[in-house]
């Protein structure tokens, strides 16, 4: 699924948007990766998934946008986490698939309903069911979509499609042969403010939900890693962070539950789990999420991803990766 704006031959850049950083990755592929880096962003630029001060945020991606050599280019974005609404929907099995969008469009407000005035989305169809044609829509607030649009041609770049990062991390994942269509996969992006789990039933995104943790964005600090790379190590009390972690356990827990008995009404039940995110304490929660269930639990870190010049892909870029992967298919 992509929101398209603009469709050009030439390769584009990716940028993944989060509330504290963006980040940026050029490639095709696993075997291609050029460049990587990051800006992180002060408390309240951007929240909940919104832009707050756009003429800071300006001021803060200039440099970069100078330093990554992207200027002009065509740029690729994942819509911030918040602000994506995902939705089961059944519609009469005699609605083609190419008039799936204009009936959608005719109906909200009235047969269907979403917590978004000006939606724009798109749509994946599962098939058949109960004399109905089911499918999933997956929608953002047009308003800020365009927005977006805007701060980046302002930087001199031109967009020309948008994502939702679920279906980003997946497509590295299925392309690493780590998931099947038999699979029923729980995807965790645990990242250093937030928490999104998402589903997939055969390669199709079929639920997802985002969940702010508490601990605030001054607590975390920015460091320097071996490679010389940044990234934020938690600086705060160790005992609160050990807290907000079981808290997103809680929800991983019931997440699941729901999936297997109120959204599969226990048909189906998850049957991998997938970790990635930017937290810094990635390792131990794969440790204690392994720890509360017996589904098998996999992550990226012993995939040694480089770019050309031998630098190692840190895992908090792999949405980055497969976010250009989209540009492959």
């Amino acid at each position: 699924m992509i929101f398209q704006f603009r469709l050009k031959k030439k390769d584009a850049v990716n940028l993944v948007i989060k509330d504290h950083v963006i980040r940026f990755l050029e490639g095709r592929d696993i075997d291609s990766i050029t460049i990587f880096g990051e800006c992180y962003l002060p408390e309240g630029i951007i929240s909940g998934g919104k832009i707050m001060d756009r003429e800071k945020l300006q001021q803060l991606l200039h440099p970069y946008i100078k330093q990554w050599g992207i200027k002009g280019r065509d740029i690729r974005i994942t819509l911030p986490d918040p602000v994506v609404v995902v939705r089961n929907l059944q519609v009469p099995l005699e609605v083609e698939d190419r008039e799936l969008k204009s009936h959608i469009y005719m109906e909200l407000g009235t047969s269907i309903h979403l917590p978004i005035e000006q939606p724009v989305f798109d749509t994946a169809v599962l098939g058949p069911l109960d004399q109905k044609k089911d499918l999933m829509l997956y929608a953002a607030p047009e308003p800020l979509v365009n927005e977006y649009v805007k701060l980046l041609k302002s930087l001199k770049l031109e967009p020309i499609a948008a994502e939702i990062s679920p279906l980003a991390v997946y497509r590295l994942f299925n392309q690493l042969s780590l998931v099947g269509a038999e699979d029923h996969v729980l995807c965790i992006q645990f990242d250093v403010q937030s928490v999104t789990m998402s589903i997939f039933r055969a390669h199709k995104l079929i639920l997802m939900r985002h969940v702010k943790m508490e601990a605030s964005l001054k607590d975390w600090i920015i460091e320097r890693d071996a490679n010389g790379l940044e990234h934020l190590v938690w600086n705060g009390d160790p005992e609160q962070m050990s807290d907000e972690i079981q808290s997103m356990l809680v929800e991983i827990e019931r997440v699941m539950n729901y999936y297997r008995f109120t959204f599969s009404h226990g048909r189906d039940q998850i049957t991998k789990i997938m970790l990635t995110g930017d937290h810094s304490q990635l390792h131990h929660i794969y440790d204690r999420i392994k720890g509360i269930t017996d589904v098998l639990v996999m992550s990226l870190h012993d995939k040694d991803l480089k770019t050309s010049k031998g630098t190692v892909v840190p895992v908090r870029h792999f949405a980055s990766l497969g976010l250009a992967m989209k540009g492959a298919q």
